[in-house]
């Protein structure tokens, strides 16, 4: 059977056209790894068999790059260390069964800041990273 862990916490990387994704990991080395994506919300990397990492929440603007991408680096960190660096097979299915919540993430995480800071702190969130 295959441990199942979800993260929510990870950067999408792109160097030259290639994609890659970087996470906080703990792990053995890998002998195989896959990542199998249908385009949309969510992607789940299956180290070794015997885990699967399901990454939600993938931002819309890189999942046409994910999606048409053969290959990920994908990059493990423990804490400010890259504890591991490898390519694995990006593998097209048509649908990974999970919920796109990323507006309802992004819609939350509004509602806190405006808690914290008031309207004007949204506002200014919203000019900084979307320039509106």
């Amino acid at each position: 059977m295959i441990d199942k862990i979800l993260v929510e916490e990870f950067e999408i990387l792109e160097n030259d056209g290639q994609m890659g994704i970087c996470t906080q990991l703990n792990e053995a080395p890998i002998e195989t790894a896959e990542f199998v994506y249908d385009g949309r919300n969510c992607g789940i990397l299956i180290r070794n068999q015997s885990k699967a990492y399901i990454y939600t929440n993938i931002v819309e603007e890189v999942r046409s790059k994910i999606f048409s991408s053969n290959q990920l680096m994908m990059i493990e960190m423990q804490g400010e260390e890259v504890i591991n660096s490898y390519m694995c097979q990006v593998t097209r299915v048509p649908e990974i069964p999970v919920e796109d919540t990323l507006s309802d993430t992004l819609h939350n995480m509004l509602e806190e800041v405006k808690e914290v800071y008031g309207e004007e702190g949204v506002r200014a969130l919203a000019q900084k990273v979307w320039n509106i």
